[in-house]
């Protein structure tokens, strides 16, 4: 949820909207929306990507990440139960293990696509789904696709996720189990043709009435209302002889490490806002009982120089000489895993319990109980660190290394 003075905007569909209403006197929903040119084009059928063309109909297809919020057992269970169906799924496979995706003779990967081959996969299908798991996780989920769906004009067969079936349970075929499903699919693909024609003018109303355009146009319009009425309540004071508000080109809200990286790079134009009392987001580092946790928030990945020397500054990591001072001064120690680290490390695990940040899931801080660890003191209690005597004690190894040249 997005607050601006004055003005709160909810993302998602109303279920969130409904869910947070109640913290602001001033909020709108914004559910998703679409580009409906682009997945319009399925309509108009097409040839048929490489690696599909050669798969059997029907077809029965999705799009989008795969993820924890995928239904796997009900994909699963979906092949079985008709294995002369084509299932395609079509995207990247991120949070959980490949190894866990129902592995059937007709679900066919394709991976991660480019946006502008959907609509040909689409014009593919018999059926468009989504499988999503119906759990806290998606609780809150107002899937885009199902409205790209429907401007492509295929028949849709979802789980019972809240915001698809609140608003569109008369136009898609729900299954609200692994059964359920199966038979939805089949009730969509084998329905009269004149019910048929009836969801596909219903899609095509809904489709008709909404745009990205049209919610941008929408935002702006509410911004618009609550910045004419702080100007009107500022006036006065400027009369006063106050100084005139600054105007900026660029607002980036949120100093976490992607907004202090975009404000960076804006530059003096930038405007960077933020609502607590600190930067840096869920970057930072904290001393409990002589020891220093660094939390890191979302991995994040880069190769600038100046993004690493920002991570320093939040997390200060056990490399700064910070960390180090606030080690030496406790007369304690940093450990860091070795070998195969993650494997490991987990295999040295008996017990945890939450320390801090608990509300972050698992981001949060945990305590652990562990035996046979592989560890080694990465800086020990007077402050000694291996990051500096490692590649000292490397150099005069690598520098006694006799060197022939033919």
């Amino acid at each position: 949820m997005l607050k601006i003075q004055g003005i709160s905007k909810s993302y998602g569909g109303h279920s969130l909207f409904e869910a947070k209403r109640h913290r602001h006197a001033n909020i709108h929903p914004f559910p998703s929306s679409v580009d409906r040119e682009h997945f319009g084009v399925a309509r108009a059928g097409g040839a048929d990507p490489e690696d599909q063309a050669a798969l059997p109909r029907p077809r029965l297809g999705f799009y989008g990440v795969v993820d924890e919020r995928m239904d796997l057992e009900l994909l699963g269970a979906l092949a079985d139960a008709r294995p002369d169906w084509s299932i395609v799924i079509v995207g990247p496979v991120v949070k959980i293990d490949p190894a866990d995706l129902p592995r059937r003779p007709n679900i066919h990967y394709m991976g991660e696509r480019p946006y502008a081959e959907l609509p040909q996969f689409i014009s593919g299908w018999d059926v468009c789904l989504l499988p999503f798991a119906v759990n806290a996780a998606t609780r809150f989920v107002s899937p885009a696709k199902v409205l790209e769906y429907m401007a492509a004009g295929k028949p849709i067969v979802t789980t019972a996720l809240p915001d698809v079936i609140e608003p569109f349970g008369h136009i898609v075929h729900v299954g609200r189990h692994a059964q359920s499903f199966v038979s939805a699919c089949e009730h969509a693909m084998g329905e009269p043709a004149a019910a048929r024609e009836k969801r596909a003018a219903m899609m095509r109303n809904v489709v008709k009435a909404t745009s990205w355009d049209a919610t941008a146009e929408k935002m702006l319009a509410l911004i618009d209302e609550v910045a004419h009425h702080q100007q009107k309540r500022r006036a006065p004071a400027m009369l006063a002889g106050t100084r005139t508000p600054e105007h900026w080109r660029t607002v980036v809200l949120g100093a976490g490490p992607a907004g202090l990286s975009t404000a960076y790079h804006l530059g003096k134009d930038c405007l960077l806002l933020e609502q607590h009392d600190r930067v840096g987001g869920s970057c930072r580092s904290f001393e409990e009982r002589g020891f220093v946790f660094d939390h890191g928030g979302h991995a994040m990945a880069s190769t600038h120089p100046y993004v690493h020397e920002m991570y320093a500054m939040l997390g200060k990591a056990e490399r700064g000489a910070a960390t180090v001072e606030v080690i030496r001064k406790f007369g304690a120690a940093y450990l860091m895993a070795v070998g195969g680290a993650a494997y490991l490390v987990s295999k040295a695990i008996r017990a945890s319990r939450v320390v801090a940040f608990g509300d972050l899931g698992m981001e949060a801080i945990y305590e652990f109980d562990v035996k046979d660890m592989p560890v080694t003191v990465a800086v020990d209690a007077r402050g000694k660190s291996v990051h500096h005597t490692a590649p000292k004690e490397w150099q005069a190894r690598i520098g006694k290394i006799p060197v022939s040249v033919e």
